[in-house]
């Protein structure tokens, strides 16, 4: 049964979505920022984690478990197993694939034990038979599907899960896997070839549109719910800061699921060490007994022995020859492990100094910014500078053309005024020679008035 939070928690949770801005990170960035921080950012990349590959985990669940409450527990074991794993993957780009293959084994090992607690009430087992029998091909094509997709390799394997089960783009899928994009395509459609071949073997026919339709429409099946999300992100935030599982939080079905998962892969490790141990053994072994042969020696032809020989031969040289050639091995094997360990050691100091190459490259990414940031700032401030010395020069020169027009209105206005002041004179010198000659012209009227008086007067006299 899934986890139901409380209404605090749900609100601590919604803020916890919104804090934060994790959608271009890789899902090894996001990985490194779960597990090297805490706190809000942490719990943010899980976050983003969770709802990139949530749908796809589901749909597995649910194809394999055909019971919600059962998947819903298997879908937060499968990301429980990826919060306490997460610090030592080496993912490229995405985890999806890695994904795939645990959500695979935790739902099988969640349906054989729900198998065997039915084995018990043989009614409850009829039922769930007949339910079985009733079910369609159509029906059946999911777990059967994802089975044979974790049995493909891995260079057919990943795209077809990052792109017919996620829904990543052929772009997106590329640059995930590191290759080409033509490559990719190629990949796909032989993957999907061999798909299509084994489920015709197996009697599972697909859909009628066909084997491509069918898992291109895989990655909607799925819709995982809010609340099963959060309380999947804050299960795994508080059991990675425990470094255990959270028991009071977590159903222990969930835990049981989860510890089972763990196990499995700690001892699949260890076979894993074990056969690369002995097979480097013998390697070696054969190896050092090529090389103790002296340059052009020929190998030794082998010479009957007669049973008295055999008879002779001493049985205490060959326990001690078997004893110090275990010695040896023994010694190669501790050596083995020391370079294993070693090796170890320096993937995690890699890992560290990526890590720490990330922060720096982060620092010197938000120093650019800044830096950048500062640059335009001081663009703007000279282009407003600029600007206003423009404006400035601009108002100058409209004071200056308005003071030339005020003087060219003066110097206009003075020479109306003169040339005013010139006919004024004009025609006061002009009324001035009128009033001269009507002066003259009233003399001249008089003289003549006296000249016709004296002239009369004469004619007076003379008569």
């Amino acid at each position: 049964m899934s986890i139901k939070p409380n209404r605090t928690v749900v609100r601590h949770m919604s803020t916890l979505f919104e804090a934060g801005v994790v959608g271009g990170l890789t899902d090894g960035q996001l990985l490194e920022r779960f597990a090297a921080r805490g706190g809000a950012g942490a719990e943010a990349a899980f976050a983003a984690l969770v709802e990139r590959h949530g749908s796809m985990v589901l749909r597995v669940c649910r194809g394999i478990l055909r019971d919600d409450h059962a998947a819903e527990d298997a879908f937060q074991a499968t990301f429980l197993v990826l919060a306490r794993k997460g610090g030592s993957l080496w993912v490229r780009d995405s985890v999806g694939p890695w994904l795939h293959r645990v959500t695979r084994r935790i739902a099988i090992h969640a349906r054989a034990a729900a198998d065997r607690r039915k084995a018990a009430e043989q009614r409850a087992a009829a039922m769930t038979s007949e339910r079985r029998r009733g079910d369609s091909r159509e029906h059946d094509i999911g777990p059967i599907l994802d089975e044979e997709i974790d049995r493909l390799p891995d260079h057919y394997r990943m795209p077809v899960i990052l792109c017919d089960l996620e829904g990543a783009s052929y772009e997106e899928a590329a640059r995930h896997l590191g290759c080409a994009v033509g490559t990719l395509k190629s990949r796909l459609a032989r993957a999907r070839e061999r798909l299509r071949d084994r489920l015709t073997g197996r009697g599972v026919v697909p859909a009628p549109e066909g084997l491509g339709f069918v898992l291109a429409t895989r990655p909607a099946e799925a819709a995982v719910p809010v609340a099963l999300m959060k309380s999947t992100v804050l299960a795994a935030a508080r059991s990675v800061a425990t470094s255990a599982a959270m028991g009071g939080m977590v159903p222990p079905l969930v835990v049981e699921l989860t510890e089972g998962a763990l196990k499995s892969m700690r001892l699949n490790m260890m076979m894993k060490i074990g056969g690369f141990v002995v097979a480097s053994g013998v390697a070696m072994s054969g190896a050092g007994l090529l090389a103790a042969r002296a340059p052009g020696e020929q190998p030794v032809q082998s010479v009957p022995r007669t049973p008295q020989a055999d008879a002779k031969a001493p049985d205490q040289n060959e326990l001690a020859e078997v004893q110090e050639k275990l010695a040896k091995a023994e010694a190669r094997e501790a050596e083995l492990k020391e370079k294993l360990a070693k090796a170890n050691a320096r993937e995690a100091e890699l890992k560290e100094k990526l890590a720490k190459a990330n922060a720096r490259e982060a620092e010197a990414r938000e120093k650019l910014a800044k830096a950048e940031a500062r640059e335009k700032l001081i663009k703007a401030e000279a282009r407003e500078a600029e600007a206003k010395e423009k404006r400035v020069k601009a108002e100058a020169g409209e004071a200056e053309a308005k003071e030339k027009q005020a003087k060219a209105e003066a110097r206009e206005a003075e020479a109306k005024e003169a040339e005013a002041k010139e006919k004024r004179a004009k025609a006061e010198a002009k009324e001035a020679e009128a009033k001269e000659a009507e002066v003259k012209e009233a003399e001249a009227k008089e003289k003549r008035a006296k000249a016709e008086a004296k002239e009369k007067q004469a004619k007076a006299k003379a008569n």
